[in-house]
């Protein structure tokens, strides 16, 4: 999955918001819509790249421990992946936030009527 994905999302994440502003105002007009996914769009990245680090960063020998007490897929993602990886998506949640607001700025700036 990250083999098909990385790059996308690295790809996005790079691009500069003032060359997406334009397709935004095209595709959603000038309203709460384009100004809602202006902020998301800003957001979403630095979350979603934190919590991949952070799920590839779960130590093999935890994964290794839930194999030998002998639980399922779900139980080993709720119960060892998760908490492992929950400071990496504080960090992105933080971040996020960051750029969450400074989308709600440029957003306005760019869609008021």
């Amino acid at each position: 999955m990250e083999a098909a994905t990385d790059w996308l999302v690295n790809a996005l994440y790079a691009t500069p918001l003032v060359a997406i502003i334009p397709l935004v105002i095209l595709w959603f007009g000038l309203g709460v819509s384009a100004k809602l996914f202006i902020i998301i769009i800003l957001a979403v990245f630095p979350i979603l790249i934190n919590t991949i680090a952070g799920v590839r960063d779960v130590p093999a020998a935890l994964i290794d421990v839930g194999a030998a007490f002998d639980v399922d897929a779900r139980q080993v993602f709720t119960k060892i992946i998760l908490p492992a990886a929950s400071p990496f998506m504080m960090t992105g949640r933080r971040l996020g936030l960051g750029r969450s607001i400074i989308g709600m700025v440029v957003a306005e700036l760019f869609t008021e009527i």
